[in-house]
């Protein structure tokens, strides 16, 4: 007799969901990695706590901690999910020849997804899944063939090769600038800051370009993303450090203004990391030779 699997398992969006929010700790992350709004990220974990019966987040002003349910049911199911991903992967890739890509959430929401249209017409054969990722990139553990990353790569065992490094500018809402004046740097010495949390140095960097006096205490936020510091530059909180990939369709809609033409220039570079037996590939040398060209033209740097 077989017994039915039906409703013994949540939908794999669910676990999905809840093994992100997990991972980072953080709904807000969790949704750009999943492309996903915050609100279904939330509604998918709480439809997750009542699928197990029991709470797997505490949350509280600080964020959100794992409950020891929440923590033990992670560590179980996050090995199966990953298992479960490269047997789909391994099957696929019989069949159509399959690049599975780690991004940072800027880079694949801002510049590779909108784009990856033009490669798919032209290389209907190859598929590229792009998979966000925040934080350190271990091809090996996450059954990943490449890697888009911001940094110097620290390890050897895989091919590197530099793309490119954004300029940074000052944006700011224009609800914040007084009526009838535009843009200038006087919005700096009065505005609250919004910081990136690699990047700790650069609005006092960036002051002393400017030959302006830097307090601490002007950093009102700190973000672990480009994406979600420009959403806060839009809802009028601040002003934030923006590369153009993420802040000029903003801009043209008039949801930020550019405050100084002066560029900050201390941003790592991205580099494109790949398995050494993934390089010689079709797929992967078609994957290439469309993002090196793409990024090079956005690459500000001296």
């Amino acid at each position: 007799m077989t017994i039915s699997t039906k409703r013994r398992l949540p939908p794999i969006s669910h676990i999905e969901a809840f093994l992100s929010v997990m991972r980072l700790r953080s709904i807000t992350a969790a949704s750009e990695e999943l492309f996903l709004t915050q609100g279904a990220v939330s509604k998918q974990v709480q439809e997750f706590e009542k699928f197990v019966g029991g709470r797997v987040f505490n949350r509280s002003p600080q964020g959100l901690q794992p409950t020891a349910f929440g923590q033990a049911l992670y560590e179980r199911l996050s090995p199966l999910v990953t298992a479960l991903s490269a047997a789909f992967v391994d099957a696929r890739a019989q069949t159509r020849s399959v690049l599975n890509i780690s991004v940072p959430p800027s880079v694949g929401m801002e510049i590779l997804a909108p784009r990856l249209r033009e490669f798919q017409e032209t290389n209907p054969e190859h598929q590229i899944n792009l998979i966000t990722r925040v934080g350190e990139v271990d091809l090996d553990w996450e059954s990943l063939d490449a890697a888009v990353i911001s940094g110097i790569p620290r390890s050897t065992a895989y091919v590197s090769e530099r793309l490119f490094t954004p300029a940074l500018h000052p944006y700011v809402s224009p609800s914040l600038l007084t009526t009838g004046t535009g843009p200038g740097l006087d919005v700096l010495a009065t505005g609250k800051l919004i910081a990136v949390a690699n990047m700790v140095d650069a609005w006092p960097d960036y002051f002393a370009t400017l030959g302006l006096p830097f307090e601490p205490t002007q950093v009102a936020s700190v973000h672990s993303m480009l994406s979600t510091s420009a959403q806060a530059v839009i809802s009028g909180f601040g002003i934030a450090l923006l590369p153009a990939y993420v802040a000029d369709q903003h801009a043209r809609a008039g949801a930020m203004v550019r405050i100084s033409e002066v560029p900050y220039l201390g941003m790592k570079p991205y580099y494109l990391l790949a398995r050494r037996q993934v390089v010689s590939s079709e797929a992967f040398q078609a994957f290439r030779n469309w993002l090196v060209p793409l990024l090079a033209a956005m690459d500000d740097a001296p």
